[in-house]
């Protein structure tokens, strides 16, 4: 579901700062989709896979055409300006709990990319938000390249300042104050995209008393039956039961 004004443009702050330090590097995400977003325990952002492999390969995932910018669904473009999009378009979907673009029951997928190369995403009903946030979501948004901000730091510092005008969980807008943006934010749920473990787990399904087979070494001591004897009977002098006599 949709996040708070805060954790959305704190979200979208992380973001940015993690591209302008990858950009002045010289390296291009090309992927920035939700499904690249991990968060730790704290609530802090990372940005993760900057492989560009697949992405080079695979360019139009249709699960992820509703985040992706339209020269990055035309053709397949990736650079600098889809990165900047992409912030945009996360930032779109914490605050709506939906993505910009959402692919319509029935709708056929050369209409949905037609909507993401043509129209603009719905607006935003959120009245949480500081008056000069449509402005910059819509130039991350914006459907020409050369429309979009290109100075990431200046994004983030954008998304700082808002979020420092946000008002307290419950009051009304525009009664933001100085102790409202110092306040400890609340214990982020024991939850790490990070963590590891490296214990084994057993199987819900497996009893915790089962043993290990003993293994049998070399085939079992037990000496060979010797076969039936066959042919017909002849009683013996002694008057004892007959044997019969192994066939020839």
């Amino acid at each position: 579901g949709p996040l708070s004004a805060v954790d959305a443009l704190a979200l979208g702050e992380s973001l940015a700062t993690a591209l302008a330090a990858a950009h002045a590097v010289g390296v291009v995400h090309g992927g920035v989709t939700p499904g690249n977003v991990l968060f730790r325990p704290s609530g802090e952002a990372v940005l993760s896979d900057f492989g560009r492999a697949l992405r080079s390969a695979f360019p139009n995932n249709s699960a992820e055409v509703g985040f992706r910018a339209p020269e990055t669904v035309r053709d397949g473009t990736t650079s600098e300006l889809t990165d900047i999009y992409g912030i945009g378009a996360i930032l779109y979907l914490a605050l709506a709990g939906r993505p910009p673009y959402v692919l319509q029951l029935g709708e056929h997928a050369g209409a949905h990319m037609l909507r993401v190369l043509d129209s603009p995403p719905p607006p935003l009903n959120r009245h949480d938000l500081p008056s000069t946030f449509p402005r910059l979501l819509g130039e991350l948004l914006a459907k020409n390249p050369g429309d979009r901000p290109t100075d990431l730091t200046d994004i983030a510092a954008q998304l700082r300042q808002m979020r420092e005008l946000c008002p307290e969980q419950g009051a009304p807008p525009g009664t933001a104050t100085a102790t409202a943006v110092k306040k400890p934010r609340a214990k982020a749920p024991a939850f790490d995209d990070f963590a590891q473990d490296l214990q084994p787990r057993v199987p819900a399904w497996m009893p915790m008393d089962w043993e290990e087979p003993v293994p049998v070494v070399g085939p079992a001591a037990v000496p060979p039956r010797a076969p039936a004897p066959t042919g017909p009977a002849h009683p013996q002098a002694d008057g004892r039961p007959a044997v019969a006599a192994p066939g020839l």
